[in-house]
């Protein structure tokens, strides 16, 4: 009851009481008087039941204060169980929805949630106190606990944080700072590795829609959940583009992330063996140049592979639609990359044949090859020589018995299994690692191989100017370099939406060119003399 109806009920009683009074003097005076008695019955059950409301009000008025009181009480063990969990990092200082929801929980049912707080353990002493160490000589880990991965919401958290310093960036040099931290941070907890292998699963299988809140609430102000995940996968297939596509890490490459202009010339350098020399007592050492020399690369290619979808293709369905068309795409670029490396490989650039069958060549003529560049001088240092064949002639390869009765042997899964991942031969056949290339042309000159050093062949690639930064603030979208740290490979990244089209677009954009390298270090293997166009 409000103070207006208690006061009012109040009134009610006192006027009751009154009349109570005004009656019984009339019933004292006439004990005849039937309808005196009648009314002074009347008004005193009247009277009696507007005390008893009164008493009622006042009681409640009472246990409301009371429980004001106690939830207050609540509130306060509440808040200082939760600051103690935060105090000792059990829960994030900046998480202010988890927080609030806890001190609201407790403070309604302090019996049920306020253990819960008290045992919720952060880095501090209290769980480290409880694990007793063994014997360090003996038994290093004895006990104790041992991190061995990172906790998957630091790490996109970092990694968030990464990617709202990329996009504030106007400036290409701190794209560049950007793209190699998280190539670096990517390497190591996402690459495959042995070593990675479990984390990166874990990582992988993680659902950012449900670390969104965590990720707003913790230290991190930038929360690029959309663009991360177009990172990721970007950065995954960067890494599986060198295992598809084995030229664009056998042969000489300029990976560099600095921007260039269409139709740049870029220097790359290459190393070739060097003279060797006799000390004379008369005159000492002779002077040699250092054996380098330039390759000026042309970057005349300028090409990316959007891929947009429209508003009813999103809204249709719960598929990762830019996800599932991620390796597509790249494959297709690096296709294109790969595909002007292997038109330098003609009779013009390379004089030095081998002239055999596809379905005649066998490990002999891999040896064959070998023995020509070696008498060439070319380098057959571990890892340094690379052949690759045309699907008819590696087949052939892969049928010689004289590979395949020792594998069987040695280990029989390596035939019996499928190709390795990394779609190399099942093992280096004389001094080469052996590739198939089933895009290998046959650049009007029977070609179905080619063999040589890392300075045959030449690629160099760049990232395009930031076309964005004209028009500062005028951007309708993101666009980020994506770094692979293994290899070096940069790759524009543009992801915007079209609101009237009601489309969401992304691209990956490169600019590249290729060249020849030393003339002696590559040679041509050909299914027939002088030039045709089958292989």
């Amino acid at each position: 009851m409000t103070p207006e109806e208690i006061a009012a009920l109040q009134a009610k009683k006192e006027e009751l009481e009154a009349k109570v009074e005004e009656l019984t003097a009339l019933v004292s005076k006439n004990d005849t008087d039937e309808v005196s008695k009648a009314q002074l019955e009347s008004m005193k059950a009247q009277a009696e039941a507007a005390d008893a409301e009164l008493k009622i009000a006042a009681l409640k008025a009472k246990n409301d204060e009371q429980a004001k009181e106690i939830e207050k009480r609540n509130r306060e063990k509440a808040t200082a169980a939760v600051k103690a969990a935060v105090a000792r990092q059990a829960i994030a200082a900046r998480n202010i929805p988890l927080i609030n929801k806890l001190t609201a929980q407790a403070t309604v049912d302090p019996e049920t949630f306020l253990p819960l707080i008290a045992a919720m353990q952060g880095p501090g002493d209290t769980l480290t106190a409880r694990i007793h160490g063994g014997d360090w000589q003996f038994n290093p880990n004895g006990n104790r606990v041992v991190i061995t991965n990172d906790d998957p919401l630091a790490i996109f958290a970092k990694m968030t944080q990464l990617l709202g310093q990329n996009t504030k960036a106007t400036d290409m040099v701190v794209k560049k700072k950007c793209a190699k931290e998280m190539g670096a941070l990517y390497a190591a907890t996402f690459s495959d590795t042995e070593k990675n292998r479990e984390q990166r699963t874990r990582l992988m299988n993680y659902d950012l829609a449900e670390v969104r809140d965590a990720i707003m609430a913790a230290d991190v102000t930038d929360a690029n959940l959309g663009t991360l995940a177009g990172t990721l996968v970007t950065q995954r297939i960067l890494e599986l583009l060198k295992l598809v596509f084995p030229p664009l890490v056998r042969f000489t490459t300029d990976f560099s992330e600095q921007p260039a202009t269409f139709n740049q010339t870029i220097m790359t350098r290459i190393v070739t063996i060097p003279t060797v020399v006799a000390y004379s007592t008369a005159t000492g050492w002779a002077d040699q140049q250092a054996q380098a020399t330039d390759v000026p690369v042309v970057i005349n290619n300028h090409q990316g592979i959007p891929i947009t979808f429209n508003e009813n293709m999103l809204a249709s369905t719960m598929r990762r639609l830019f996800e599932e068309f991620a390796e597509a795409q790249a494959y297709a670029l690096a296709r294109a990359l790969v595909n002007d490396l292997y038109s330098k490989l003609t009779d013009a650039n390379y004089t030095n044949n081998t002239i055999v069958a596809s379905t005649s060549f066998n490990r002999a003529s891999v040896v064959d090859v070998g023995v020509a560049l070696t008498q060439r001088g070319v380098p057959l240092g571990m890892g340094n020589r690379t052949m690759i064949l045309w699907p008819v002639a590696f087949g052939n390869l892969v049928k010689d018995t004289t590979i395949i009765q020792p594998i069987a042997y040695q280990n029989i899964g390596i035939i019996t299994q499928p190709t390795q991942p990394d779609a190399s031969f099942m093992l280096p056949v004389d001094t080469f690692q052996v590739y198939t290339a089933p895009n290998l042309p046959s650049n009007n000159a029977n070609l179905i191989g080619f063999a040589g050093s890392k300075s045959a062949l030449c690629i160099a690639t760049r990232t395009p100017n930031d076309y964005t930064s004209i028009l500062p603030g005028a951007s309708f979208g993101n666009v980020q370099m994506v770094t692979d740290p293994d290899i070096g490979l940069t790759v524009m990244q543009v992801q915007y939406v079209n609101h009237t089209l009601g489309t969401a677009t992304n691209r990956i954009a490169l600019m590249w060119g290729t060249a020849a390298g030393q003339t002696i270090a590559g040679q041509l293997i050909k299914a027939a003399s002088g030039t045709g166009s089958a292989h």
